[in-house]
């Protein structure tokens, strides 16, 4: 899956299924996730935040300003889960779900890049491809370092019984686990 115009309407959809927007938790995975389009990044996270999102930039230079001002969809408790491969617009959409709208990142450090490619042809016939400008979270910062889970799973995949049993996805194990912590806490109390 890539941050596409087709991942923003699926999302949109389902926002709108009566069992979702009844919940008070998700998770996102974006784990995998490094392709796609660096402005859907910012659409997608305007499902769920408002105010400043954040910024293209080059050298100090602002070229784009991404924000929202209408009331997000959808307004819970959300974790969202990362891995190294995590890259590019995914990680645009992990930045600005932890700083607005309070999401735990589970998992692992994304891979640290979010990037506009830019293109040069050489003299030699052959083609440099480098990151002309970055993208920012609402803090304003270059992602151009691995943004760093506050809840850190490193293992993808845990056996169960011995041998050849069933498998867990232990990172989204953690990140259900912890959202349904306060429930737990208020059924205890």
């Amino acid at each position: 899956t890539r941050v596409e115009k087709q991942a923003l309407e699926a999302v949109e959809e389902l926002l709108k299924l009566p069992e979702t927007a009844a919940s008070a938790r998700l998770v996102v995975d974006l784990r995998g996730i490094a392709g796609g389009e660096g402005s859907v990044a910012y659409d997608l996270a305007a499902l769920f935040a408002v105010g400043d999102l954040g910024e293209l930039r080059s050298r100090g230079e602002t070229l784009s300003t991404f924000s929202s001002a209408t009331t997000p969809k959808w307004s819970g408790r959300l974790a969202v889960l990362t891995d190294a491969g995590s890259q590019g617009p995914s990680e645009i959409l992990a930045a600005i779900l932890r700083q607005s709208a309070d999401a735990e990142l589970v998992g692992s450090r994304t891979f640290g890049h979010a990037g506009r490619l830019a293109s040069r042809a050489l003299s030699s016939g052959a083609t440099l491809f480098y990151s002309d400008a970055f993208f920012t979270g609402p803090d304003g910062v270059a992602i151009d370092r691995g943004l760093e889970p506050g809840v850190v799973v490193q293992a993808t995949r845990q056996s169960l019984g011995g041998g050849g049993g069933s498998s867990v996805d232990v990172p989204l194990q953690r990140a259900l686990d912890l959202l349904l912590q306060d429930v737990a806490e208020r059924d205890a109390a």
